[in-house]
């Protein structure tokens, strides 16, 4: 595993020949990886930083071998936060060149297109202009619908659009409350 740097050092997750066999041969790597990380003691207060390369869905397509590796180190980020960070980069020299900058960011992931360092938030969706419809004569089934949100739903269906005809439906069938 090379070294890059005091306090991080990347392991690339690259490797990997057809599909299945490439998954299984990535991930047992990765995971080989994280493992001994998490138990040598000289790492202690250092970051991994995974890289990939298409190994998330960000403005374009997704690699099928390197998108398993994200919800492995995520797995490894929720039980030993502040230990790993995920990278997904497109390989290009723009890219390479703000590689160092990336690196002292204290994201959990991020990844790099042409040089630009894009980090996943949460943003407010806008109410669409369209109002969707509900047919007061169509039966409406809600699964789990004996629970408490199942009523909720079913109020909010028979107040809001007249929905006359519903079923509701539970896993424990005729023992639901």
């Amino acid at each position: 595993m090379p070294s890059d740097g005091p306090g991080f050092a990347i392991g690339d997750g690259a490797a990997g020949d057809g599909v299945l066999a490439g998954v299984r041969s990535v991930l047992h790597a990765v995971a080989q990886v994280v493992r001994c990380w998490l138990a040598e003691d000289r790492f202690a207060g250092s970051r991994l930083v995974v890289l990939t390369r298409e190994g998330a869905a960000v403005g374009g397509g997704v690699d099928v071998v390197q998108a398993p590796v994200w919800g492995l180190v995520r797995a490894a980020q929720a039980e030993n936060p502040g230990r790993f960070t995920l990278l997904d980069w497109d390989g290009s020299d723009a890219s390479a060149a703000v590689l160092p900058q990336v690196l002292g960011s204290e994201q959990p992931e991020m990844a790099l297109r042409s040089g630009q360092v894009l980090v996943p938030r949460l943003a407010r969706v806008q109410p669409r202009d369209q109002v969707v419809g509900v047919d007061p004569e169509t039966m409406v089934l809600i699964t789990g619908g004996t629970g408490g949100l199942g009523a909720v739903l079913a109020r909010h269906l028979v107040a809001q659009y007249g929905v006359r005809h519903l079923t509701l439906a539970s896993r424990r069938g005729a023992s639901a409350c």
